[in-house]
C-alpha cells in the first residue's frame, strides 16, 4: 500500500468491500494494527468509526489479533457517542466475550456488564442493544443477578421494541428458563 493507513482510511468510503480491503492489508502487515487501534480509539479523529469498523471485521474473523488491545478498547468503549462507533464497539466486545481463548479478568467482565446494561437501557440503536444483551447473557452464569435484572428490563421494554430486540429477548428468556 503506497498510502499511509490513515490516508487510505480517509480516502475510502464506508462500504464493507473497501473496509475489508484495508482489513486484509492490516492482517498482512500486523505492525499497522497499533495505528489502526489508535485511530479507532481516538475520539478526536473524525474517521474513528471507520477504523473501528475495520477492527470489528478483524475481530469477527479472529479475535485473538486484538487480544492485547482489549483493555484499551474496554476503557474507551463507554466514551463513544457516534451511532456507528457504539454499534461497532458493542459487536467487537461481543466477539471478544465469545472467544474462549481470551481470558478476561473480573474487572473487565464487570466493566463489560456495566457498559452493556447502559447500552441496553439507554437510547442506543437496536443492534447495540442486542449485542449488549448477548454480552450479558454470556456472563449471566457467572453473575446470576443478571438474569433477574434482564428479565425485568425485557418485560418492561419488550412490546415497544423492534423485532430483532424481541427475538434476542426471547432467546435470553429461553436460556434463563433452562
Amino acid at each position: 500500500m503506497d498510502l499511509s493507513l490513515q490516508a487510505t482510511l480517509e480516502k475510502c468510503n464506508s462500504t464493507k468491500i473497501d473496509l475489508t480491503k484495508i482489513k486484509d492489508v492490516v492482517l498482512r502487515n500486523t505492525d499497522l494494527l497499533d495505528e489502526l487501534i489508535n485511530m479507532a480509539t481516538d475520539l478526536n479523529y473524525n474517521n474513528h468509526p471507520k477504523a473501528l469498523r475495520i477492527v470489528e471485521l478483524i475481530t469477527e474473523d479472529n479475535p485473538i489479533f486484538i487480544e492485547s488491545y482489549i483493555p484499551q478498547l474496554i476503557e474507551q468503549a463507554s466514551h463513544y457517542k457516534k451511532c456507528a462507533a457504539v454499534r461497532g464497539i458493542s459487536r467487537i466486545l461481543y466477539f471478544v466475550v465469545l472467544t474462549p481463548e481470551i481470558k478476561l479478568n473480573n474487572f473487565q467482565k464487570e466493566a463489560l456488564i456495566e457498559m452493556s446494561l447502559e447500552w441496553f437501557i439507554g437510547n442506543e440503536k437496536v443492534a447495540c442493544k442486542v449485542n449488549a444483551l448477548k454480552i450479558m447473557m454470556h456472563f449471566s452464569g457467572q453473575f446470576p443477578w443478571l438474569q433477574d435484572t434482564l428479565r425485568d428490563l425485557i418485560e418492561k421494554e419488550y412490546a415497544s421494541q423492534l423485532p430483532s430486540y424481541q427475538i434476542a429477548s426471547r432467546a435470553a428468556i429461553k436460556k434463563f428458563n433452562q
